[in-house]
């Protein structure tokens, strides 16, 4: 209430979630548009070439969406279809072998 101080105390600690239980984790790829609707464009490099899973999450950790893709060396491009996300915040992973890349994007409905 109002006549009563009360102290916070906050204690700082590293936590960890499913999605990012690997040994490595970059943010090196774009997502547009983001906001998106229907459809975003992620491009992102590879250091070989390799199958990535491109998967996207809600924010409780629930894959939604899950792909193989053979990439290339060198930039990549792919298009999300996004259609059958609700609007809200999803997070996007591209796993390479050990690498793994993560963005937010927001889905407008």
């Amino acid at each position: 209430n109002a006549t009563l101080c009360y102290t916070l105390r906050v204690q700082l600690g590293t936590a960890s979630r499913g999605i990012f239980e690997q040994p490595y984790v970059s943010n090196d790829f774009t997502v547009s548009p983001n906001p998106a609707v229907n459809a975003a464009n992620i491009s992102f490099n590879a250091e070989e070439k390799a199958m990535a899973t491109i998967s996207v999450t809600d924010r409780t950790g629930k894959v939604l969406i899950q792909n193989m893709s053979a990439v290339a060396e060198g930039e990549n491009r792919r298009m999300l279809d996004l259609r059958n996300l609700s609007g809200g915040m999803y997070f996007i992973k591209i796993q390479i072998g050990d690498d793994i890349q993560v963005s937010k994007i927001v889905v407008m409905k």
